[in-house]
Formats: C-alpha cells, structure tokens, sequence
C-alpha cells in the first residue's frame, strides 16, 4: 500500500503548494510539510532531512514599530520566509517529476522509486 501513501503525500504537497500564504508562512504550513516528507521517508526509505525547514529559519515577526523611539513588538507565533518555504516544497515537488517523467531512454530514474512496494 506504499503507492497510496505516496500519492496521499503528493496530494497533500499539491495542495500545500497551492495555498501557502503570500507572505510569511506560519508553522502550522510547517508542520504539515514535515508530516508530508515523514511519509515520504517512511516509504521510501530515503533520508529527506535537506528539505526540511531548520529550526533557525523559523522566528516571530515584527508586528509592530516605533519609528520614534526604534522600540519593535515581536508576534507571538513563529513563522518562516516565504519565499524560503516556497522554495523546499518546490524543490520536493521538482524530486517527484524527476523521478515520475520517464526518460526518453527508457533507463530507470535516478533516486529512490516510490512505485515499489
């Protein structure tokens, strides 16, 4: 049942992709990426932890600042970068074209095969 839970990851980061917020991202986007690339190691038996979002990445923002006297007030929830979150589910989604487009050769995919049980 391994291509199931392949496609259920592939589904989830489609969507994940298509809704992730237009500027910085909150955790809770995080931790569903990371549930994504558990199952992904699970059934691959692959170590994915270059795509993981690292802990110094994610941070409060600024929600407010005094011009006058340069004091700032920090949210209370921590979030990641746009464009940085963006840029590791991409890349996650760049791995499943890599590996699901069969070359013009016929020569199997480089990397790890989800298709295999």
């Amino acid at each position: 049942m391994k291509n199931m839970q392949v496609i259920e990851a592939f589904s989830r980061l489609k969507s994940l992709r298509e809704n992730i917020p237009t500027h910085d991202v909150p955790t809770k986007f995080i931790t569903e990426f990371h549930s994504i690339l558990d199952i992904l190691e699970q059934t691959s038996g692959g170590d994915l932890k270059n795509f993981r979002i690292p802990a110094n990445e994610v941070r409060p923002i600024v929600t407010s600042w005094n011009y006058l006297t340069g004091e700032k007030k920090f949210s209370s929830e921590n979030f990641c970068d746009h464009a940085y979150f963006k840029m590791k589910v991409d890349s996650v989604l760049m791995m499943f074209d890599i590996l699901l487009t069969p070359s013009s050769d016929n020569k199997p995919p480089i990397g790890f095969n989800p298709n295999t049980k």
